[in-house]
């Protein structure tokens, strides 16, 4: 075991029930972990012909060196596979437990290859690994789940993931969850474990971490916990179905509006609902491990059982699917996580098809005799039912946008989506920062991998009626305003007015490259995106690199943690490009290019123009080509991704310069 790491890699083949385990030595300097670590394999280790659900693909569940120690948030797991979504790299992020309990087992990643002849579940306790009969528990819901292989294993502290019925029906976006609330959802990583005949992951470890400089980490931890507490409040997404227009987050239907007659219904509409329902023990509020954010509001309703709730789930059945009744909202919530569904795609999808019924594209007749009128709770629930079943209407629902319209036929246009990617129900047209990080954004359809919540704002200040970083202070807000300050200059050299608002596109390519470096270096050391300066809660990368150093006893710097994002950045896209990804998927969905939707300012409305500058800008930033958006031949040299440019150039992607 080295510091701040297991140590191993644990392979396991369930074809041939073989287990191996290596050291993780080889992937740490260059690659961090976590997402990092998981690009690199990928990669690496399948083929461009590999389909998703063949046995071929591999599934990854991979932690940092931040995972199960004292930093704030470090409770993060980094799972990855070709996606069966998007056909590229599918990337989900979770939270919960059960990643430091597999570092306190010695394993800082498991990877999974081939298809088990039945149904089987892998049990992890420190050294002691084992491929078990998992029969008696498919069928069982994730809750349920969790609750029967701890009584079998005879241990209340084991940690678990799983599936439920959705993954094992392999539809499209099925999640992989854990406890109740954690999920590693959007890019069908649940249909992955199903296809492989894989119900669940039961982890038990008792080694800890070894910290090279315990006393000076322990130091700056705590410091790290002092800092965040006067932010805590900005974590809070209880009432974010509290939509105040015009411009603000959510939208009602398939992009109709940021507002809606119903919303003084909806007017804190969850929050004194969850009143009424918490949890009663503490405050109903919740988080996952070393977490004082805290951010995942706690339910418990008699009829459905508990509920743990946060962020983009508000807006699923409420503002995406106009339907502003709290008990619908739970109950289609509580089945997405009992039964492993992706509640973000599962909306949006559901959402297309009530829009193609009261369009008359699509009627009784295709839906099994539902009548999918907005805001219809009973048809709602029976087609989520549906889809966890890939049963009639609810196998094309099930699907991914493009197979579902071919499937559909007449020329209907997809759902919303980005790279293939469902839309979630937040606004990608409201900030410049927001609609660029959606749009390059490296797994699609959200844009959370390529922006900072922080830099939103950013601009030239009261006069663009923007404001500035709550850590002024910080290596990212110097940074992001040094952007800023270029695009000011050449703006007066114009001769243009010297003032950069939120609906103005200079510097926010450059911003996305910043932030996607700033996420991928959370996703990659373990730490969650909400405990640091993303969401203003205070952590900067220069922590991250200061608890690095003491945690691993060698000095890495900021500049070192950016040239490991950019690293990733680059193998990540080489992946995509490989798999015949091209710039043209670095767009809005058509629908919402020079769109101007009711409740928003005019100002709102993206340009074909306006997304090319920010996307060449990116790529410049990135260090690709601003042609064709693929890494350039000096920068994969730069990053000693040889191998990376040396496939590229076999396959006609890149020529030697």
């Amino acid at each position: 075991m080295g510091y701040m790491r297991g140590g191993t890699i644990l392979r396991i083949d369930l074809e041939s029930g073989k287990i191996v385990k290596e050291a993780t030595t080889d992937y740490a300097k260059d690659w961090l972990g976590g997402r990092g670590l998981n690009s690199r394999i990928l990669y690496r280790e399948t083929d461009p012909a590999v389909k998703p659900l063949a046995p071929a693909n591999v599934l990854m569940f991979s932690l940092g060196p931040f995972t199960g120690t004292m930093v704030p948030g470090s409770g993060r797991v980094e799972v990855a596979a070709k996606s069966p979504v998007i056909g590229i790299q599918g990337m989900g992020n979770m939270g919960g437990y059960w990643g430091p309990e597999l570092k306190y087992a010695g394993y800082d990643s498991i990877i999974v290859k081939g298809k088990a002849a039945n149904p089987v579940y892998i049990a992890i306790q420190n050294d002691a690994v084992e491929i078990k009969d998992a029969a008696h528990l498919w069928g069982l819901d994730t809750y349920q789940t969790q609750d029967a292989i701890r009584r079998e294993l005879g241990d209340p502290e084991i940690e678990v993931v799983c599936i439920g019925p959705a993954g094992e029906n392999m539809i499209g976006y099925a999640s992989i969850q854990t406890r109740m609330g954690n999920a590693a959802g959007r890019t069908g990583m649940g249909t992955v474990m199903g296809s492989k005949n894989l119900k669940a992951i039961a982890v038990r470890g008792t080694k800890g971490v070894a910290i090279a400089e315990p006393d000076k980490f322990f130091e700056l931890c705590l410091e790290a916990l002092q800092v965040q507490k006067p932010q805590l409040g900005m974590a809070k997404t209880i009432d974010l179905a509290d939509n105040d227009p015009p411009s603000w987050g959510l939208t009602l239907g398939n992009y109709e509006a940021t507002e809606w007659e119903m919303q003084k219904e909806l007017k804190d509409g969850h929050k004194p609902f969850w009143e009424s329902h918490k949890n009663r023990q503490g405050e109903g509020i919740t988080g996952c491990f070393n977490c004082q954010v805290r951010c995942m509001d706690y339910y418990e309703l008699p009829e459905w059982g508990p509920l743990v709730a946060s962020c983009n789930l508000y807006a699923s059945t409420t503002w995406v699917l106009k339907d502003p009744d709290m008990k619908s909202w739970y109950a289609f919530v509580s089945k997405c996580q009992r039964q492993g569904v992706d509640s973000t795609s599962a909306s949006r999808m559901i959402a297309w098809a009530m829009e193609l019924y009261e369009q008359g594209k699509i009627t009784q007749k295709d839906t099994d005799g539902l009548e999918l009128n907005w805001g219809n709770k009973e048809a709602i629930a029976l087609v989520l039912d549906k889809i966890i079943k890939k049963e009639g209407f609810g196998a094309v629902l099930g699907s991914n946008p493009a197979e579902a319209a071919r499937t559909i036929g007449g020329g209907v246009e997809e759902a919303l989506q980005i790279k293939g990617l469902p839309l979630g129900g937040t606004n990608v047209m409201n900030f410049r920062a927001r609609t660029i990080g959606a749009v390059v954004n490296p797994r699609g359809g959200d844009e959370y991998r390529a922006r900072v919540g922080s830099f939103d704002n950013l601009g030239s200040g009261k006069d663009a009626g923007m404001t500035g970083m709550s850590s002024p202070d910080s290596w990212e807000a110097k940074t992001a305003m040094s952007i800023i300050d270029a695009a000011l200059a050449e703006k007066k050299k114009a001769g243009e007015k010297a003032v950069i608002g939120q609906f103005d596109y200079d510097g926010r390519g450059e911003l996305a490259a910043l932030g996607q470096k700033i996420s991928t270096v959370s996703d990659s050391l373990g730490q969650c995106k909400w405990n640091t300066i993303f969401l203003n809660i205070g952590v900067s990368v220069e922590f991250q690199a200061k608890a690095l150093s003491a945690g691993e006893g060698r000095e890495t710097g900021i500049e070192a943690l950016m040239e490991a994002a950019a690293r990733i950045s680059c193998q990540e896209r080489a992946y995509a490009v490989r798999e015949g990804m091209t710039k043209d998927e670095d767009t809005l969905p058509k629908k919402l290019i020079n769109y101007s939707m009711a409740g928003t300012y005019p100002d709102d409305q993206v340009t074909p123009e306006g997304l090319e500058k920010m996307t060449t800008e990116y790529y410049q930033a990135m260090g690709w080509d601003v042609n064709t958006g693929i890494p350039t031949l000096d920068t994969l040299r730069a990053l000693n991704l040889e191998d990376v440019a040396s496939d590229l150039i076999k396959q006609g992607k890149l020529k030697y310069e």
